[in-house]
């Protein structure tokens, strides 16, 4: 038998698995969340669509509005800081795309990130971090932001199966919100603990990026992760189904 610390490790390592992206408020107010506050991803991400369309509406000045994002991918723990404008139109990941391709297709502001360095520093660290720098920028555009979709695909799939069983006797709910909660856990696990996918933003991208994974072994079409949420979901409770017939009191004929 494992130690209790043991236990205790591998349960905390289930729940990370098993959970969303964190949004914490690091500056300014969204909605009724003030600073130091934290919502789900998909809560924040509509959050930040309504209030940029009211103050697009209004032509008031928007305050400044600051994020972290915390977050599972490929089995390790992330953050992202991230400063998003009211004013522009989208929800809180088209700002985060818009942000990064910034970055991304403007050189300058990339190299202008050393000018604070000493000065008999900076032309070194350009050499050595601008590639890093554009390797990071690359990942969050064309793989996170995609992990986040993935994730807020999931929250509203399961908002949507709770509002189901409001329609079911009371006896009925206590199955599906069972059920639900096995499948969506899977789904989130799936998510957080399997290699990201591309999305990039041209075919000229994918095409690079799917010879570059057919070179080292991984073609895309391979992964099982290329499902849909929905198609994930059907699985999962099939494979529950399985494992819960010989658990029945009568035989089950095979085909």
């Amino acid at each position: 038998m494992a130690p209790p610390s043991a236990a205790k490790g591998k349960k905390a390592a289930r729940l990370l698995e098993t959970s969303g992206p964190v949004v914490t408020i690091l500056e300014g107010q969204l909605g009724n969340y003030q600073q130091g506050q934290k919502l789900s991803l998909l809560e924040a991400n509509e959050l930040v669509c309504q209030q940029a369309q009211q103050y697009q509406l209004s032509g008031k000045e928007p305050p400044a509005l600051r994020v972290r994002l915390d977050y599972m991918a490929e089995g390790r723990m992330d953050s992202y800081i991230l400063p998003i404008k009211l004013d522009e139109k989208g929800d809180l990941l088209d700002h985060m795309q818009a942000w990064v391709d910034r970055y991304r297709t403007d050189p300058k502001l990339v190299t202008q990130l050393f000018d604070h360095a000493p000065a008999q520093h900076q032309e070194r660290l350009r050499e050595l971090l601008t590639p890093l720098l554009r390797d990071s920028l690359n990942n969050l555009s064309t793989k996170v932001v995609q992990h986040f979709r993935r994730h807020c695909e999931i929250s509203a799939l399961e908002q949507h199966l709770q509002g189901q069983a409001q329609a079911m006797p009371k006896r009925a709910q206590q199955a599906f919100y069972k059920t639900t909660r096995e499948s969506i856990a899977a789904l989130r696990q799936a998510a957080n603990t399997e290699p990201l996918l591309f999305s990039g933003k041209s075919p000229q991208e994918n095409s690079s990026m799917e010879q570059q994974q057919a070179a080292s072994g991984r073609e895309l079409r391979a992964q099982p992760s290329r499902q849909s949420v929905r198609v994930q979901l059907r699985q999962n409770q099939a494979k529950q189904a399985a494992r819960a017939v010989p658990h029945k009191a009568h035989t089950v004929p095979q085909r």
